[in-house]
């Protein structure tokens, strides 16, 4: 209902503005008249522009240019209006097969979003008609970047990002999550903002690939019933993977590499938390990618959450109308803010500041260090390390990484 009423208010308000500009243009006017007018006109349009802040209770502004290299990096942004931030940012990221579609259709999530108390940014990027691999990673990158640069003027948490794909958005999204602490390829700084970190702290892939290489062997050891011997071809060279990548994946063997972002969770010091949600009759991304991005990350002791859905496909609705919720239930146990972590602390200050709501989801955590009261962070190598009885998040002293899990 609410995503149906959001379609509904902006329908209504392009109306508006078309029958107030008609007017405007039927019947002359002069002097103080036109600038009334003007005046009108102006304030519709800004209207349009912001959205209908008091029936919704968030605020929208709409196709925000966070580069300038195209007409495609632009994102919409969705805030709340009806309590104080900052907030929390949910990076809404389409799919599409890196060719096709757009970031409107993610826009249906938003008011639950909304609800939970959520900021929300639906991003386009470069499709491969227009620019190869990586750019659409790099595109992505920069879109975060430039949201986090920019926190301050719309009530944004820059320590609570998370990142929420599916299908080859899914891949954007784990890129995200898995490339916040090392340079990679799909950094381009050019694009702007090249002193912000691009990390998220909690990443949701809900049927994405991750390794285009492995994608036909998963298949074929594991088809899928609806298609056991028709399933999507990775390695042919019309595929999507093969298009974004410049060739069949066979003749590019170090490009797929490259894309393979399994390759990246070995190397990261820093991981964010990930839910992966796939249907094992998926015949376009074979389930296998969701579970070899689930060891390679359970191989690091990081965060992960793998969560099969018998006889579901590709882009099955019931991801839409049953998975919204325990996403955000996700969100909500990962998305906690640590309390800041700077150089110079002493021991004696690691019990300051924790936020008491963090106990609504049974998390209790104890800060432990070796540090002696008289040293202070600013001399002493060392890690601090946070516990609820099972798990152990390690943070590096003398570091600011409130929106990293350290893999351990």
């Amino acid at each position: 209902m609410a995503a149906a009423q959001m379609r509904n208010n902006r329908l209504i308000e392009r109306k508006t503005i078309k029958a107030n500009m008609t007017d405007t243009l039927r019947f002359p006017v002069s002097g103080f008249c036109r600038r009334q007018a003007s005046v009108l006109a102006s304030a519709l349009l800004l209207l349009a522009a912001l959205g209908r802040a008091n029936a919704t209770g968030y605020a929208s502004h709409l196709n925000l240019a966070y580069g300038s290299v195209s007409s495609a990096q632009k994102l919409d942004l969705f805030v709340p209006t009806n309590t104080s931030g900052p907030f929390p940012l949910i990076v809404r990221i389409h799919g599409g097969g890196f060719s096709g579609a757009d970031k409107g259709p993610a826009e249906a999530d938003v008011p639950a979003y909304i609800a939970r108390g959520y900021a929300a940014a639906c991003i386009n990027y470069r499709l491969s008609g227009e620019a190869l691999f990586p750019a659409a990673a790099q595109d992505t990158k920069a879109a975060v970047r430039w949201l986090r640069a920019h926190a301050s003027a719309y009530h944004l948490d820059t320590n609570r990002f998370a990142a929420w794909g599916e299908s080859s958005g899914g891949w954007l999204a784990v890129m995200l999550g898995v490339t916040g602490d090392q340079p990679t390829i799909f950094d381009d700084f050019s694009l702007g903002n090249s002193n912000v970190s691009s990390a998220v702290q909690a990443v949701i892939d809900w049927f994405g690939p991750v390794d285009f290489g492995s994608a036909d062997a998963q298949q074929a050891a594991n088809p899928p019933g609806s298609c056991p011997t028709s399933w999507y071809v990775n390695n042919a060279a019309s595929s999507f993977s093969s298009v974004w990548l410049g060739d069949a994946l066979t003749n590019i063997p170090v490009t797929v590499a490259e894309a393979n972002l399994t390759n990246y969770i070995v190397k990261a010091t820093y991981l964010a938390a990930f839910l992966e949600c796939h249907g094992d009759n998926d015949c376009t991304v074979p389930y296998g990618q969701a579970v070899e991005l689930n060891q390679a990350l359970s191989n690091r002791n990081a965060i992960s959450s793998l969560n099969l859905k018998s006889g579901w496909s590709h882009g099955d609705p019931r991801f839409e109308s049953t998975q919204v919720t325990p996403a955000l239930n996700f969100l909500d146990k990962y998305t906690y803010p640590l309390p800041a972590i700077k150089a110079g602390m002493s021991a004696s200050q690691l019990n300051l500041s924790w936020p008491a709501w963090a106990t609504n989801f049974n998390y209790t955590p104890q800060w432990t260090s070796n540090l002696l009261a008289s040293q202070s962070w600013a001399t002493v190598t060392n890690t601090i390390r946070i516990t609820n009885g099972t798990r152990t998040i390690a943070i590096p002293a003398e570091a600011d990484t409130r929106f990293f899990r350290l893999a351990r």
